[in-house]
């Protein structure tokens, strides 16, 4: 069952709340989208945008180039590569060691002169090796198939990993009929092009916004940041307030601080707001030994329009007030209130009882909630409310104000939340106010009640391709990739030759290999290639040892016999020749093969190629009877053709 899908994107210079829906990318390139339909709807674009942020790094040029002479100076201590593996079918020309070493010089890489060739002999199919500074290429043939697998590791230049992928294609004569799938294997510390690659690495820099005069927000913490104008926070209110239905009444209640010392001065604002009925202020209790609870109203203005006074003494005058106005529609923290009245209104609004409620017994269900952020105090309360003051979906935005200052604001159950947001931004900027969306955070999506999901059946499915793909696909060989990690940065060695002789003294897999090592960027590489496969060691030259076995044939359970601890033995005796910090760090095991291998041999029930059930009752069905009588005969002969051996009615289905 998919009950949620979610996905990350992130730019240095698309802006994802201003999107270039007509006429853009996606209408020039004419992408068929699925997920994202339709496009010519900004309405749902903007309902898909869940969390968001726009970071700006506003690093001085000097302050950067100091940066950058910093990482210059100093050889990474780790490297990644990627190993690209390739399924080449269909071959029309043999592997050829002269033909592959000059398409790679062609694109640029360099060869080293430890590569190994093994030529067509009795048993064994042709297979090859080339050692590149950037990485390597190996290559082996299926004895009796017309197919080539190809592994293409890079550890520098990795943006030509495709590249190179094409020209080989082309070098044995394939052009469509080839599969592929990218590993992480280990790198190679200070290989040749790791000083012009360190800029490549990790994020872009690029600054595509002017970051001139413009001066840092204070990070948040324990510290008071400078607080908003009255009148600038007073408007982002009006506009927030605009955001609720219009046809409801309206009663607000804002936090204030201690009556008759702080100025609250939200309070004059909010009873002239045109889309404010009644106010309710909140200030905090003047004695807890003797608590005020209750409510002073004052009279109605030309308006009708109420002001009342609540002391926050306790929870039960605030849950009258409440009750008298039939619940707040927003809720407002003014600039000056009392810190510890705002965490105090924090743990009374925002608190996990009030969600285990039917109904919040304070807020109606469409609310709006706005807070300067110039305490640690507000931006608790920010957070802290945004997960808890509805059991609708809420929704949160920080708004930085002239680069110095932040409000918050929050809306529960308004699915026009962003656009609107939008909206109220291109206002006060046309008012010439400094204005930025900083971030955007979504509360938890709500349960849905009694929710009826509609359940497809297998068979609803089309399952034929991939039932073709399974029933066709052929195991030749089986591929392992570990990577060693060694704890203790003492330990280093390059004893990788010495790592190859323990394997081929003990386990007898390789015996008869040929066999190189070379020292390449601060690691080194040793190789054996034999008619079975091969196994490669790589050492990074610093704390990972990288190995890939590949075995073929009938010696296709070799990486299957094991030692200790369960692991292939082959890897237990390479780590008993390292130091006692060493640890598999990761371990990947993958079938080879044609048409398309994605099992392994022991995964595959077949009798004959094409022809394979669709389910595993389909066995106990057939010696039931079910092939023969029965209302489900037609069911049997499509989805349990082995069982039914009906081999020839699916076959032709695949056609």
């Amino acid at each position: 069952m998919l009950c949620d899908q979610d996905w990350a994107m992130g730019s240095n210079s698309i802006d994802f709340l201003r999107p270039k829906l007509k006429g853009g990318l996606v209408d020039e390139y004419n992408i068929s989208t699925l997920a994202y339909l339709p496009l010519d709807d900004e309405n749902n674009h903007y309902k898909m945008i869940i969390d968001y942020a726009n970071n700006e790094i506003c690093d001085d040029d000097s302050n950067a180039e100091v940066q950058k002479k910093q990482q210059r100076s100093t050889t990474p201590t780790e490297s990644s590569g990627i190993l690209l593996v390739v399924e080449a079918e269909n071959t029309t020309k043999n592997l050829d060691l002269e033909s592959f070493a000059k398409t790679l010089q062609a694109l640029g890489f360099t060869p080293l002169e430890k590569s190994i060739f093994l030529p067509q002999g009795k048993g064994i199919a042709p297979s090859l090796f080339i050692p590149l500074e950037e990485g390597y290429i190996s290559a082996h043939t299926y004895q009796g198939h017309q197919a080539i697998g190809i592994e293409i590791l890079l550890w520098s230049q990795l943006g030509k990993q495709n590249d190179i992928l094409q020209a080989l294609l082309g070098v044995v004569g394939v052009q469509d009929s080839y599969s592929s799938y990218r590993v992480i294997h280990g790198g190679m510390v200070g290989h040749k092009d790791w000083l012009e690659e360190l800029e490549t690495i990790g994020p872009g820099q690029k600054q595509n916004k002017s970051c001139k005069n413009k001066s840092a927000v204070p990070a948040a913490s324990n510290e008071v940041e400078d607080k908003v104008s009255t009148d600038i926070f007073d408007t982002i209110v009006t506009k927030t307030l605009a955001m609720l239905p219009q046809k409801t009444d309206k009663a607000t209640t804002v936090i204030c601080g201690v009556r008759d010392v702080d100025d609250c001065t939200s309070i004059a604002s909010l009873m002239k707001n045109e889309n404010v009925d009644n106010v309710v202020a909140i200030w905090s209790c003047p004695d807890i030994h003797n608590p005020d609870t209750k409510i002073t109203r004052g009279e109605e203005d030309e308006n009708g329009k109420s002001l009342s006074h609540v002391y926050a003494c306790g929870e039960e005058s605030i849950m009258r007030s409440s009750k008298r106005e039939e619940s707040f529609s927003a809720l407002i923290v003014d600039p000056n209130a009392d810190r510890s009245l705002v965490e105090q209104s924090t743990s009374i609004f925002c608190n996990d009882r009030l969600l285990k409620a039917k109904r919040h017994p304070y807020l109606r269900e469409q609310l709006v909630f706005v807070t300067s952020l110039s305490s640690q105090e507000e931006r608790q309360m920010l957070t802290r409310c945004n997960r808890r003051i509805s059991k609708n979906l809420a929704r949160s935005a920080t708004l930085k104000v002239d680069n110095t200052t932040k409000v918050g604001l929050i809306a529960s159950a308004n699915n026009e939340f962003v656009p609107k947001l939008l909206s109220m931004v291109e206002q006060l900027k046309d008012e010439d106010l400094s204005i930025e969306i900083e971030s955007m955070r979504s509360g938890p999506v709500p349960f849905q009640q009694n929710f009826n999901p509609h359940h497809f059946s297998a068979d609803e499915y089309n399952q034929i391709d991939a039932m073709k793909q399974y029933s066709y696909q052929q195991p030749l060989a089986a591929q392992s990739i570990y990577q060693l990690h060694i704890s203790d940065h003492n330990e280093y060695s390059n004893s990788v030759n010495e790592l190859m002789s323990v394997v081929i003294e003990k386990s007898n897999a390789f015996a008869e290999s040929t066999q190189n090592d070379y020292a390449v960027g601060d690691g080194a590489v040793a190789v054996a290639i034999a008619s079975i496969g091969h196994l490669i060691i790589t050492w990074n030259g610093a704390s990972v040892y990288t190995i890939n076995i590949l075995t073929e044939e009938e010696n296709y359970g070799s990486q299957k016999k094991r030692g200790g601890g369960g692991e292939n033995v082959m890897i237990l005796l390479i780590m008993s020749k390292l130091p006692s910090s060493t640890i598999i760090a990761s371990r990947e095991h993958m079938p080879r093969g044609v048409n398309r291998v994605v099992n392994f041999k022991y995964d595959i029930e077949v009798s004959q190629p094409g022809c394979a059930d669709y389910y595993e009752s389909c066995t106990d069905l057939a010696n039931n009877g079910k092939c023969e009588s029965g209302k489900y005969i037609e069911w049997m002969h499509h989805y349990c053709a082995m069982s039914c051996d009906k081999c020839d009615e699916m076959i032709k289905s695949f056609i």
